[in-house]
């Protein structure tokens, strides 16, 4: 009869730490690739450790630069975020963003209850039927986007106006 204890076990490396890549630092490693084809996984590793102090692991760098499209086609202005995040009707929120981006550019006010309803309208005309307009998707929607509510000042239009 064998009995084990924690003792005989043998201790492993510890873990490294988990760390939140921001999306700007994922566009950059996939640059570097860019640019330097023949670069090796180690080398962008101690490159990315050396310019931003961020210690990265050989198979994230290796799945960031599998997803490498994805990286590189992110906006300069929306590099905050960590994840990329696709919602399931991608037409529906382009539409959805660009009615919005049209009505604050006028200085209209939008409520989440416009934007809710203009994404029925636009969902009817797409013919998207099995889709619920919850708060969780407006939530998402909004966070997708890097949609903050804030209070301005300006004039309220009706939510039949369209552009």
């Amino acid at each position: 009869m064998c009995i084990f204890s924690f003792d005989m076990v043998p201790t492993l490396g510890r873990k490294r730490p988990r760390v939140e890549i921001p999306s700007s630092v994922k566009k950059k490693i996939c640059q570097i690739k860019l640019s330097q084809p023949n670069i090796t996984i180690l080398d962008l590793k101690q490159s990315i450790w050396e310019e931003l102090n961020i210690n990265i692991g050989k198979s994230t760098i290796g799945d960031i630069l599998k997803a490498s499209k994805r990286w590189l086609t992110i906006p300069e202005d929306c590099v905050e975020f960590t994840r990329a995040r696709h919602a399931r009707h991608e037409q529906l929120e382009e539409a959805v963003f660009s009615w919005l981006t049209y009505m604050t550019s006028h200085q209209a006010t939008v409520s989440d209850e416009m934007l809710v309803e203009k994404a029925r309208e636009f969902g009817e005309q797409l013919g998207i039927t099995n889709f619920a307009y919850s708060n969780g998707w407006l939530g998402r929607f909004k966070k997708r986007r890097g949609i903050k509510q804030r209070p301005r000042k300006g004039r309220v239009i009706c939510s039949n106006a369209n552009p």
